[in-house]
């Protein structure tokens, strides 16, 4: 479990501390399966441990890609915020096999006219996964509890380093232990995000042009891929290069809060709190 704490400093954000929890078990099974936990007092304990003498404005929790459903639908620019929800809502049941509930994510992008459909990318996680992490979070009182899917932190995460590279086009590549997160930004806009049950080096290699190729894209048009995850080795990064021609980097947040170059030791892998960051920020 990873964890960052930041605060407002004038129009920035800067860096209070970072760190991770280790357990015994797998806690993101337990927090994000398909089965009621069993280990929800040893997480919330050691959320209690961590933020015991801490006074926060607001929690937020990253929910991993693997464990949300994502879609992409349009709403009528004139359907009222009741009418638009019962829309997604209905969708969402549609693509889950029937569930109701849960919670719904949104993300407007903007019309192409002035009667044309508005373009809504959504994700829905199981009421389940936000009560198991309300639970664990207990901890923090009334404080408020929101929930981050994990691409979309990743995008805040990002996106001012994208934006001071002037980078038109890049790919984003999460390597994570059971699957990989692939994002493409384009002038600004979230074109796609995927996530592939794939941890195996060549399949890491092939989805990444893949994720171009799907939108029509020729891959020469990358500017810039950014690899971000805990199962980030120089193996990945060296593969990648090779395909890549050089244009791969690790995602390092240390910019969007403020951290002094050097203030972490070379080898500590920033790149695993990219998630992290960019939730806290959002």
């Amino acid at each position: 479990m990873r964890y960052v704490e930041v605060e407002r400093r004038d129009a920035d954000w800067g860096l209070v501390r970072l760190g991770s929890c280790d357990f015994e078990f797998n806690a993101e099974r337990e927090l994000f399966g398909e089965v009621a936990s069993r280990k929800l007092d040893v997480i919330r304990s050691a959320v209690a441990d961590v933020f015991s003498s801490t006074v926060v404005d607001a929690v937020r929790c990253v929910v991993p890609a693997a464990c949300t459903t994502a879609f992409r639908t349009a709403v009528n620019v004139e359907a009222s915020e009741p009418e638009r929800e019962l829309q997604l809502a209905f969708e969402a049941s549609l693509l889950t096999g029937g569930k109701t509930g849960g919670d719904l994510y949104p993300t407007m992008g903007t019309a192409q006219g002035s009667s044309a459909p508005v373009p809504v990318h959504v994700y829905h996680v199981d009421g389940e996964i936000t009560d198991r992490v309300r639970d664990a979070c207990s901890v923090f009182g009334d404080t408020p509890l929101d929930f981050v899917p994990s691409a979309t932190a990743v995008y805040h995460g990002i996106w001012p380093l994208v934006e001071a590279s002037a980078a038109t086009c890049v790919l984003l590549v999460g390597a994570y232990d059971h699957y990989t997160e692939y994002q493409v930004i384009v002038d600004a806009t979230r074109r796609a995000d995927t996530v592939i049950d794939a941890c195996d080096e060549a399949d890491r290699m092939y989805f990444s042009l893949d994720a171009v190729r799907r939108l029509g894209m020729d891959v020469n048009s990358v500017d810039k891929v950014l690899l971000h995850g805990d199962s980030v080795d120089n193996s990945l990064v060296g593969a990648l290069h090779d395909v890549w021609s050089g244009r791969v980097e690790l995602a390092n947040p240390g910019p969007v809060v403020n951290l002094e170059e050097g203030r972490l030791e070379a080898d500590f892998g920033f790149e695993a709190f990219l998630t992290t960051v960019g939730a806290a920020v959002y």
